[in-house]
């Protein structure tokens, strides 16, 4: 023992075992023919506008909060499923659709909004989303974890606001 602790009792810490926070942080705006009240409606309408979301696994209603599931996403050391609960707040005065997490629900933290204005021939409506999650990944992977985890979310979003446009 040294200073009354017993040597070599905890494991070594390893790359692999310490946890890193990625975060990222997207506003992306598309145009559409719609009208901002109709933008609106399928925007407000969380579980019909969430059907056009690619690579969600799940989403469940649970009163006022909706549980979101995504597919497992990565290979190796970097797969991870987020998962978390989101409380949702409307506006249809502003036509604001805002949502955060519910904290202890979940491994991934988000925040967000719609915002929806007019524009002269439909409605232009944007997206501002910013998560995080805590996830362990080995240190030489780090950097590029954290370029990918970007990608992938441009990515999805990209192909969200897409279908979205095809529906309004």
């Amino acid at each position: 023992t040294a200073n009354g602790l017993a040597v070599g009792t905890l494991p070594p810490l390893t790359p692999r075992s310490l946890p890193m926070l990625l975060k990222s942080q997207t506003s992306r705006t598309a145009v559409t023919r719609a009208s901002p009240d109709a933008t609106y409606a399928l925007l407000a309408d969380v579980l019909r506008s969430v059907r056009h979301f690619p690579d969600l696994d799940a989403m469940t209603p649970d009163g006022a909060v909706y549980l979101w599931q995504m597919k497992r996403v990565g290979v190796g050391p970097l797969c991870f499923q987020s998962r978390y609960a989101a409380q949702y707040t409307f506006d249809a005065a502003k036509r604001q659709v805002r949502w955060c997490s519910v904290a202890g629900r979940g491994n991934t933290e988000v925040q967000g909004q719609w915002r929806i204005e007019a524009e002269a021939n439909g409605a232009r409506f944007t997206l501002d989303v910013s998560f995080a999650v805590e996830m362990p990944v080995p240190a030489l992977l780090r950097s590029t974890a954290e370029k990918l985890m970007g990608r992938e979310n441009d990515r999805l979003i990209g192909q969200y606001l897409f279908a979205l446009q095809a529906t309004l």
